[in-house]
């Protein structure tokens, strides 16, 4: 309640007067109803800073809905979002495969995960669809990986994915075969990969980047 009170004052001044931080005060009350978890007031803060409801503010409203748990709301939200693209598109497609699984809808979330990745094909979406398809489908999805979406030199996001994901057989073979790459990677991100390893207890893998 506290909260809410002060989010009205500030909005309250914010009416009232012109202020050249008008977009930093935004951000900072948006914040804190963010960290409070408090989803309707976010909602009421994030369109009175955008009232033409673009697409990005839209998708960051709902998934303030999403994280406190209020599915129905989410949905409300994301159903204005019309034609995103490029970041919009990522994070509503992201979303939404959030919202499918909450909703008991499976096979249109591992659809849906999937057209994810194949139009963003990060690692934090492939390691994402790999928790959840079948484990041939897996082996095939890292494997294109590899061979499609990877060049020559060692990928940090690929390894500390496979990390991630247990997959030391696979890393091992993957670090053996860009050995002659490892040292071109940056020395903070190679140790700092190391020490993940090492808690792991795979003291070799660990070897493997650390050797120059």
């Amino acid at each position: 309640e506290e909260i809410r009170q002060l989010a009205d004052e500030v909005l309250e001044t914010l009416d009232k007067h012109s202020l050249e931080n008008e977009n930093e005060v935004f951000a900072g009350i948006l914040d804190v109803a963010d960290a409070a978890g408090d989803a309707p007031l976010y909602e009421k803060i994030m369109f009175r800073r955008d009232p033409d409801r673009k697409n990005g503010s839209l998708i960051a409203a709902a998934n303030a809905y999403y994280v406190a748990g209020d599915i129905p709301n989410a949905n409300r939200l994301l159903n204005e979002v019309q034609n995103p693209v490029q970041r919009d598109e990522e994070e509503f497609l992201d979303l939404k495969v959030g919202i499918l699984f909450k909703e008991g809808k499976e096979k249109q979330a591992h659809s849906l995960a999937e057209e994810l990745y194949e139009k963003f094909p990060r690692e934090y979406h492939l390691m994402s669809l790999c928790k959840i398809v079948s484990p041939d489908r897996k082996e095939e999805l890292l494997n294109e990986h590899e061979s499609l979406r990877l060049g020559e030199s060692v990928s940090p996001d690929y390894v500390n994915m496979l990390i991630t994901l247990s997959e030391f057989d696979r890393l091992s073979c993957y670090l053996e075969n860009h050995r002659e790459q490892i040292h071109a990677m940056d020395g903070e991100t190679r140790e700092e990969l190391a020490i993940r390893l090492e808690s792991f207890n795979r003291k070799d893998l660990a070897k493997m980047l650390r050797r120059v």
